[in-house]
């Protein structure tokens, strides 16, 4: 019974935000289906599926977020972690990062729903840069 709650509880919250995001990132607003909903603080952290909890990003951006690589500040402009990026040059793992750090449109705000009531919680995204050191 839990399962079926978690999943069914998931589902909605995968699909309100993409419907708000419509379907862009919030990134680099590449549409396309290949976006997926993103929690801003880990439900593994306590973090919940309410809307202010959430943001639409492309894999690629995603799995960034979710590595600390980049990071949506307080007042909504991407932020990348330059600490992670030394850790990524020291494994030799830096190819393509240049490209995809550009693309991710770093300093300039993200892509935000049309109603501000729903835009991200702003101390979520203050914890979830705490959380990271950014």
């Amino acid at each position: 019974m839990i399962t079926l709650n978690k999943k069914i509880r998931l589902a909605k919250f995968r699909k309100d935000i993409f419907s708000l995001y419509l379907g862009r990132c919030a990134v680099c607003g590449i549409q396309g289906r290949l976006t997926e909903a993103a929690h801003i603080i880990p439900v593994g952290e306590d973090g919940s599926d309410e809307i202010g909890n959430g943001v639409l990003l492309c894999k690629n951006h995603h799995r960034a977020y979710d590595l600390g690589l980049l990071a949506i500040r307080s007042d909504f402009s991407i932020v990348y972690s330059e600490s992670r990026l030394k850790e990524l040059e020291e494994d030799k793992l830096i190819e393509g990062m240049d490209r995809f750090i550009e693309q991710s449109r770093i300093n300039q705000k993200i892509f935000l729903p049309e109603k501000t009531e729903y835009y991200p919680n702003v101390e979520y995204l203050k914890a979830n840069c705490a959380s990271k050191d950014l």
